[in-house]
C-alpha cells in the first residue's frame, strides 16, 4: 500500500487519504510472452521436466530470476495435486542433533523451491501420530520422520503413505514397503572407537550410558558395537547404565545422569582407564564428576563420547564419533523431493558413514 499525493483538511488536520496501489506478480504467462515459446514449455522448464531441453530450462530459469518471479504453491498443487512443503518431526528442537536434521532439510529444500514445516513429536507415540495428523492436514508432500524407535505402532506413518504422501525415516527400522530408512553407521563407528582405544593401551573400559529399554535405535547399535568389540578382545565388559530412563530426557537431565554413573565408577578401589559415554551430554557429565575428585583427563583417565555436538567445545576438548545427523536430513530431504518430482527412485535402506574425530582426551595427546 502507497500513500498518493492528495490529502485532505479537516478541522485544522492534515489526513493522508491512502492509495491502494496493486502490484503485480509475475506469473508463467509473462515469462512465455518474454521469450516468445509456449506456457507449457515455461512451466515444464521451472519443474526440471527431462523432456525439456538443458539449454531451454537455463534461459527459462534466468528470465524468472531476472523478472522476479515466485513460484506459487497453491498454484502448484491445484496443477498438481502436491504442495512444496515437506514435513519432519523430530522429538524435540532442544537437542542440537534435532536441529541439524532439520538444518539439512531446510538446506535441500530451498535449493529445490520447497518450504519445510518442523514438529515436535515429545518422545511420545502420541505426539508422532499428532504431528503426522498435523502434517497431512497441510497437504504436505513428505515426511521425514526422526523420531525414536522404540515405537512399534506405526499405523500413522501407513497411513500417510497410503495416501500417496512419500515419507522417509531417520535412525529407524521400519521394515515397510514404500517406507525409505536412512541409519548412521553406529555399530561399526563403535568397534572403529574400541579399536582406536585398545591401541592406546585400555583394557578396562567402562560404558556409560542408558539400558536397553526404551531406546532408540542408535544406542541399540552402539551398546552392541561396545559389547561386541570387547569380547573380540577378550576382555570383560564393564556397563554403566541408567535403567528404566524415559525416552523424552533433556540434555540436562543426561549430564546430571552423566555425573551420577560416573561417581559410582569412583567409589570404586580400581577405575576403568577409559570411559566411553553414550553420547556428549553422558560424557559431560563424566567430566564434571571426574573435576569434582580433581582426576585430569586424559592423564588420569580418558574420555570418549558419541555424537559430536557440543564434545569439541569441552575442556578438554573430546574425542567423538560423529554422526551424520546434518548428512540425513540432506539425504531425506533429497530422495523426498526426486521422487515427488517423479524421479521414482528405489525404496530401501541406506547406511550413512560416522567419522571417528580424535581430540584431546585421550592419551596420543600426551605423546
Amino acid at each position: 500500500m502507497f500513500l498518493d499525493k492528495h490529502t485532505l483538511k479537516k478541522g485544522g488536520v492534515i489526513n493522508k487519504i491512502p492509495k491502494v496501489v496493486e502490484i503485480m506478480s509475475i506469473t508463467i504467462k509473462d515469462i512465455a510472452k518474454e521469450l516468445d515459446i509456449s506456457f507449457s514449455t515455461v512451466s515444464r522448464a521451472l519443474r526440471d521436466d527431462p523432456q525439456i531441453a538443458e539449454e531451454t530450462r537455463k534461459r527459462v530459469k534466468k528470465m524468472a530470476k531476472s523478472m522476479g518471479y515466485r513460484k506459487s504453491s497453491i498454484g502448484s498443487a491445484l496443477v498438481t495435486g502436491k504442495n512444496n512443503v515437506l514435513g519432519v518431526i523430530v522429538t524435540d528442537m532442544v537437542r542440537p542433533f534435532n536441529l541439524s536434521i532439520i538444518g539439512g532439510a531446510e538446506k535441500v529444500a530451498r535449493d529445490n523451491e520447497f518450504n519445510i514445516i518442523s514438529c515436535n513429536s515429545r518422545s511420545t507415540l502420541e505426539g508422532e501420530k499428532y504431528a503426522t495428523e498435523v502434517l497431512m492436514s497441510q497437504n504436505v508432500s513428505g515426511i521425514i520422520v526422526a523420531s525414536l524407535s522404540g515405537f512399534k505402532d506405526v499405523d500413522h506413518i501407513l497411513v500417510a503413505r497410503d495416501k500417496g504422501v512419500e515419507v522417509a525415516v531417520i535412525n529407524r527400522f521400519i521394515n515397510i514397503d514404500g517406507i525409505h530408512t536412512f541409519v548412521g553407521e553406529y555399530l561399526n563407528s563403535t568397534i572403529c572407537m574400541m579399536k582406536h582405544l585398545f591401541q592406546e593401551g585400555h583394557e578396562e573400559i567402562a560404558f556409560v550410558g542408558f539400558d536397553k529399554p526404551l531406546i532408540s535405535q542408535p544406542v541399540v547399535e552402539r551398546l552392541a558395537g561396545y559389547g561386541r568389540a570387547m569380547k573380540e578382545a577378550g576382555l570383560k565388559e564393564d556397563l554403566v547404565l541408567r535403567p528404566n530412563l524415559e525416552m523424552n530426557t533433556t540434555p540436562e537431565m543426561e549430564i546430571e545422569i552423566g555425573w551420577e554413573l560416573t561417581e559410582k565408577i569412583l567409589t570404586r578401589k580400581h577405575l576403568p582407564s577409559a570411559i566411553l559415554a553414550i553420547n556428549d551430554f553422558f560424557a559431560l557429565g563424566a567430566l564434571r564428576a571426574l573435576y569434582s575428585k580433581r582426576l585430569i583427563v586424559p592423564n588420569d583417565i580418558t574420555v570418549v563420547c558419541c555424537s559430536d555436538v557440543v564434545a569439541p567445545y569441552q575442556v578438554p576438548p573430546l574425542t567423538t564419533l560423529r554422526e551424520p545427523y546434518h548428512i540425513a536430513g540432506e539425504c531425506a530431504a533429497q530422495f523426498l523431493i526426486e521422487r515427488i518430482k517423479g524421479n521414482m527412485l528405489p525404496i530401501g535402506y541406506e547406511k550413512l558413514d560416522c567419522q571417528l574425530v580424535i581430540r584431546e582426551s585421550c592419551r596420543c595427546s600426551l605423546r
